[in-house]
């Protein structure tokens, strides 16, 4: 078992100040978080990361941003409120480490993104992103089995990150809902034409 910290305090640092940076030199919420993520695999020796949006109308955590993940394994990764680690998370508001991913029966592995042998070196550490006290969404990491107080001083790091990107996922899970509203009332409209103008509602079609 490793007793190196994940990142020393001088990186932490460092690594605030570039995320810092990056979310103050784009408003694009996707390519800002890539470029975050892409930092914490850099830096923190991640494997897998994953940002995580809560949808309010269907209450369902969804896989948003991903690194280390294909289309496909996010595309897997949807949980209900209270289900799995993600979903305890959202539901509790409060971090989560799991020190040995093969070891905890709560860990789903919904993406199906982690072989057998990578679950028993491997610890996922999950932390709420709150916006004015709500839970928006999550952000979670795969990283090498460390003892207890490196997980919790990644957990510190990760929850100070939480809140530096908690705005920007706000305003995504606005945006998403938004365009739910959209696609649904367009779907509405849709179904409203074509009943209307169906053959059999058509004055004049109707037998003497």
């Amino acid at each position: 078992m490793s007793t190196l910290p994940i990142a020393s305090a001088q990186q932490q640092i460092s690594i605030l100040h570039e995320i810092g940076q990056i979310l103050g030199s784009t408003t694009k919420f996707e390519e800002a978080l890539n470029v975050i993520l892409k930092l914490m695999s850099d830096q923190l020796d991640m494997s897998l990361g994953t940002v995580s949006l809560l949808s309010q109308e269907s209450s369902e955590v969804s896989i948003d941003v991903a690194y280390g993940l294909s289309q496909s394994e996010i595309k897997r990764g949807r949980y209900d409120v209270g289900e799995g680690i993600t979903g305890k998370v959202v539901e509790s508001g409060k971090p989560v480490i799991v020190p040995r991913i093969s070891s905890e029966p709560l860990f789903l592995n919904r993406t199906g993104a982690r072989g057998s042998a990578a679950k028993n070196q491997t610890s996922f550490i999950c932390v709420p992103i709150l916006q004015q006290q709500q839970v928006v969404g999550t952000i979670s990491v795969d990283i090498p089995y460390k003892d207890n107080e490196s997980l919790q001083d990644t957990v510190r790091l990760l929850s100070i990150i939480s809140v530096m990107i908690g705005q920007s996922v706000a305003a995504r899970q606005r945006a998403r809902a938004e365009q739910t509203q959209l696609i649904d009332e367009n779907l509405r409209l849709q179904n409203e034409l074509r009943e209307r103008f169906h053959p059999t509602n058509l004055i004049g079609n109707s037998r003497p």
